[in-house]
């Protein structure tokens, strides 16, 4: 895995939809 292609995301109290929308939709989108 290359360092410079990982993305963190912070939710709210481990638990936000708009965090996982944002994860579901780069994994969709740049095949991660």
């Amino acid at each position: 895995m290359n360092p410079d292609e990982i993305i963190g995301i912070h939710c709210t109290h481990g638990f936000n939809r708009t965090g996982f929308l944002i994860c579901a939709y780069l994994c969709r989108v740049d095949d991660m």
